[in-house]
């Protein structure tokens, strides 16, 4: 497995695999990292980000290491790099075809698939000059693709930003630009975050399914779930998300985002990698790392799992910058509701089977803190 060394969802990745008898190895750019700490990652290896050039060169190194059966990659741009260099690995890369996964994270190109899936898409433009003078109202500006082709020391994720008028939104698609990336416009939508998360076989064909909704999100309004429950699924939802993965030959691990407001629902993003609320899925009794081994070793036999109802998951530290942020109910209330939600929910670091990561993530963001102090006082 690799990518950025404090994904949440690579932790709950390397849990599930560990938890079901795979030796799981770890691939990234720092040691000292949230996933290495896992009792469940044997072994790490230092690749180059995957802008470098030297990327594929590294992570073949790091495969023959220990003979690695399978690599799987956590953030966009690492499964980018991944893709485009899986002919050259000496380990089986079980996803889609780079057509396919470039599609999917293309936002322009996604939403005409999406349309043609017959789902709703939102209003998706690239962000020239001409179409911000035209626009009308708040527009989201984000990058058509995350993934920067040029060579850089750092992994550059470019997220998205509500813009409520046209400076502002010129400003951040010349910020998206300057990047090396292409702006685009979408609509701003009103509604709750919901996601369906879909682990397919061969020629798309659907093994594992869940629903979860977001009760609170970070950064508002753009960002995502610090607080999410599993919810049954939306079979009218999940037919045209079967579309439109079949339309793609799918195979892996796809979660679809709609935004949901009473009968109407607006697919806004289809994500191939392990994200960051996927302890969730394992709390709720589907094991989405295994069964996806399992698919990959052919093993055409994987019995479907039925997620529980009702399964809650927090990312306290998220949810807290939220509730000292937004502050809805006032300070106090907002950060006991935190506490409150937090306890006997998933999550993506704390894990008493697995202390050590989220006692190396608190002492990092006491550092964190103690050192914005230190620049405060010092003013």
């Amino acid at each position: 497995m690799l990518g950025p060394p404090d994904s949440r969802g690579a932790l709950a990745a390397a849990r599930a695999l560990g938890q079901s008898g795979h030796e799981v190895g770890f691939a990234s750019v720092a040691r000292g990292s949230l996933v290495a700490a896992s009792r469940w990652v044997r072994r790490w290896h230092r690749v180059a980000w995957p802008q470098h050039p030297a990327f594929g060169r590294t992570l073949s190194c790091a495969v023959r290491d220990r003979d690695y059966e399978l690599v799987f990659a956590a953030g966009d741009d690492w499964l980018t790099a991944l893709s485009h260099h899986r002919r050259t690995i000496p380990a089986r890369v079980p996803y889609s075809a780079d057509e396919a996964l470039a599609a999917s994270m293309d936002k322009l190109t996604l939403a005409r698939l999406t349309l043609q899936a017959g789902l709703r898409a939102p209003r998706t433009v690239p962000a020239t000059a001409a179409a911000i003078t035209s626009w009308e109202g708040p527009a989201v500006v984000k990058a058509r693709r995350h993934w920067l082709a040029s060579a850089g020391a750092v992994s550059l994720r470019l997220e998205a930003e509500v813009a409520h008028d046209r400076e502002h939104a010129a400003r951040r698609a010349e910020k998206i630009r300057a990047s090396g990336s292409e702006p685009i416009l979408q609509e701003v939508l009103d509604g709750q975050l919901v996601a369906i998360t879909t682990l397919t076989g061969r020629h798309a064909r659907p093994v594992a399914r869940l629903q979860q909704r977001a009760e609170r999100l970070w950064p508002v309004p753009a960002g995502v779930s610090t607080r999410a429950t599993t919810v049954p699924v939306d079979e009218r939802l999940a037919d045209g998300l079967d579309r439109l993965l079949a339309g793609l030959d799918w195979f892996g691990l796809a979660q679809a985002q709609f935004i949901v407001s009473g009968h109407d629902a607006v697919l806004i993003d289809l994500n191939a990698r392990f994200y960051g609320s996927m302890a969730l899925a394992a709390a709720a009794g589907v094991n989405l790392p295994d069964l996806w081994v399992r698919l990959a070793a052919g093993d055409n036999d994987a019995v479907p799992q039925t997620p529980s109802i009702g399964t809650r998951y927090s990312w306290l530290e998220g949810d807290l910058r939220r509730a000292s942020y937004v502050r809805q109910g006032g300070l106090v209330r907002d950060v006991g509701g935190s506490l409150a939600w937090a306890f006997g929910a998933s999550h993506s670091i704390l894990d008493p089977r697995d202390p050590v990561p989220a006692v190396r993530y608190s002492a990092h963001l006491a550092r964190r803190a103690a050192a914005k102090w230190g620049r405060g006082t010092s003013r």
